[in-house]
């Protein structure tokens, strides 16, 4: 067996990353860097940084479904949330170890750019978390699992497992650009602003690709610790740059989707199909609530992501939290 090679043995790690944009000290602070001020009348804002506790959801998810994980990490801006006594004792009794990682802790070397309200920024340093496993897994707190889990759903010996498909950079789609410019140029609307695909693109450019990207399923994602302190030691500068920004830009990249792509350059992954997970972008009640039952006995289906819950009417909000809880109790 060779030394690289994955064992069942080796522990794993899991980390979410989270903000209680709920919290009156965080929105203080964050008013206090942003030009646009935080009082959760602006749409974008509450998109981004509101929350209904799923938090507490996702972690009793992977005590429950995801029995090989060691610690759980919860990265935080000094901030616990709700119950987190309770889910602890929840994780000791099931041999899964919950701890709260504070942003001065993976900042360390770039405390000056703290506070940061950057998801991108905070993601590019979890592989900095004192004692994380060389293969670890990465949630958003709007992730869930909702069937039992195996290793080998995200690493097959040292390739890591894959979900979703290729796609074409920006700057090579002809009629999306045609179409952005007759936006701007003809009916004076302002530029859309380049958001989460730009960052995937960045991080796939800096692998090597340069003439498609893979865009991966919104679900968890397999990370490798030294195949990213490898790249950096290779790459000095690189780490501080992406990290300085306060709030999101777009010349910024996604970490794990750079993993990702120095794997795929290294064709050391393995590709699943992105049904195993079930995603959720609205919520017109109806529709939704059809798909959430359709889908309810799929054993299949492994991982579900609720993005934007937020956004939805108090019912919808209170028909999934409360499908969601029976299925982790």
């Amino acid at each position: 067996m060779g030394k690289t090679e994955l064992k069942i043995k080796d522990p794993f790690d899991a980390v979410i990353y989270w903000v209680d944009g709920n919290d009156k000290a965080w929105q203080k602070k964050f008013n206090k860097f942003s030009e646009v001020k935080l009082g959760f009348s602006n749409e974008e804002l509450i998109t981004r940084y509101g929350s209904v506790n799923e938090v507490e959801i996702a972690i009793r998810s992977i005590i429950k479904f995801a029995p090989f994980i060691r610690n759980l990490f919860l990265v935080s801006d000094n901030q616990v949330p709700k119950h987190f006594d309770e889910l602890k004792a929840l994780g000791e009794r099931n041999h899964i170890h919950l701890k709260i990682v504070d942003h001065k802790e993976i900042f360390r070397g770039f405390e000056p750019y703290l506070p940061t309200f950057n998801s991108t920024s905070i993601e590019t340093l979890i592989f900095r978390i004192p004692g994380i496993s060389e293969h670890f897994i990465v949630f958003n707190d709007d992730m869930f699992l909702i069937n039992e889990i195996t290793k080998e759903d995200f690493f097959r010996d040292e390739k890591i497992v894959l979900r979703g498909d290729w796609d074409r950079f920006y700057e090579d789609r002809k009629l999306r650009n045609l179409y952005h410019d007759y936006r701007i140029k003809l009916l004076n609307k302002e530029p859309k602003p380049f958001g989460h695909k730009k960052r995937i693109q960045n991080a796939a450019k800096l692998a090597g690709f340069n003439q498609r990207y893979f865009y991966r399923a919104h679900g968890p994602h397999a990370l490798k610790k030294s195949v990213l302190e490898s790249f950096f030691k290779e790459h000095p500068g690189l780490l501080e740059e992406n990290v300085r920004y306060r709030f999101r830009t777009e010349i910024q990249f996604i970490i794990s989707s750079l993993l990702e792509h120095l794997e795929l350059k290294r064709n050391n992954f393995v590709m699943l199909p992105s049904t195993q997970l079930l995603y959720f972008g609205s919520y017109k009640p109806v529709i939704a609530k059809s798909k959430l039952l359709k889908n309810e006995k799929n054993k299949d289906i492994k991982f579900m992501c609720c993005q934007n819950l937020v956004e939805a009417n108090s019912d919808i909000q209170s028909y999934f939290l409360e499908w969601l809880f029976k299925r982790i109790n």
